[in-house]
């Protein structure tokens, strides 16, 4: 399969987990604190958003044979590097990438108050991600 065709795919997954962020974007601080179940799917539901903007920069960044990144944040560095994201935005995503390595290494330590602060902000970062990889592409063709 082409690089092309996988970065799609995945623009595709990471499509379904911005729209089940948003259906819970309404919820108060009291429903969002009291929910342990539904605040857990929330904290999945960001942490393979993100892991999906990921795999969209190793897809891109090997195809083009940029420079490899050392760890998830230098992911979005090359991107940046490589003018696929705006360095202005740069920020956002390398917090994403930290806020991953927290839900998936540090589980027990997830504050419910970031994890809230990120189901408000994250899916405006996420489509603005999937719309310079779609103009990126664009420039492909």
């Amino acid at each position: 399969m082409k690089a092309q065709e996988r970065v799609r795919e995945k623009l595709v997954e990471l499509t379904g987990y911005l729209s089940d962020l948003k259906t819970q974007q309404g919820l108060s601080w009291e429903e969002f604190q009291k929910n342990t179940m539904l605040r857990r799917g929330i904290e999945r539901t960001l942490q393979m958003a993100i892991e999906c903007l990921l795999d969209i920069g190793n897809i891109l960044i090997a195809a083009q044979k940029w420079r490899a990144p050392e760890n998830n944040r230098a992911v979005f560095q090359v991107l940046a590097e490589e003018g696929i994201i705006p360095a202005k935005a740069l920020q956002n995503y390398t917090k994403m990438a930290g806020f991953r390595n927290i839900l998936v290494h540090e589980y027990t330590k997830v504050e419910a108050g970031i994890v809230y602060g990120a189901l408000r902000q994250a899916p405006t970062d996420l489509e603005r991600f999937r719309d310079y990889v779609l103009a990126y592409l664009a420039r492909l063709s």
